[in-house]
């Protein structure tokens, strides 16, 4: 049947009249499109519900393999940025000692010469200043043989060289 012949047949108030009318105007509309079939046992059959679900678990397990495999590289990358973080602070520790003991070596060659300029007292202050600008040793640094200083207080020590 052509278009042009079942045009007449519709009658004018036709979209008032129904579900039916609708539902033949809405197929000779999308006739052509191959979404909607008429017949249902003229499609193919479609895949069984056992592989879909096979499909499907495969499909999860490949994006948790892809995600396990993104968060370790990220844990390495944080790994690796944190020892590079320890490492820049190690050099900065290192060069701010270097300079200390340089400082503290050049004081005590020429410490005759500041005692008889400024005096005793000033001699030994400058070298408290100096050993207060040294860091305090901390975590694998200060427990080098293994003992276990955690309590809870500071040094006593830095107290002890002011008096």
């Amino acid at each position: 049947m052509d278009d042009d012949e079942v045009i007449p047949s519709i009658p004018s108030d036709f979209w008032l009249k129904g579900c039916k009318t609708r539902c033949l105007l809405a197929c000779m509309v999308h006739r052509t499109s191959k979404e909607i079939a008429t017949s249902v046992a003229s499609l193919n059959p479609g895949q069984s519900r056992e592989i879909q679900r096979n499909n499907a678990t495969a499909r999860i397990t490949a994006e948790r393999d892809t995600t396990r495999k993104t968060r370790k590289r990220e844990s390495e990358d944080e790994n690796h940025k944190r020892i590079r973080n320890q490492i820049g602070h190690m050099s900065v520790i290192k060069a701010q000692n270097d300079i200390v003991s340089t400082q503290l070596r050049l004081y005590n060659e020429n410490r005759d010469a500041f005692v008889a300029a400024m005096g005793e007292a000033e001699y030994n202050n400058k070298i408290i200043e100096l050993l207060k600008k040294l860091p305090e040793p901390q975590g694998n640094i200060a427990n080098v043989n293994g003992e276990n200083n955690d309590d809870g207080g500071e040094d006593e020590t830095s107290d002890n060289e002011e008096e």
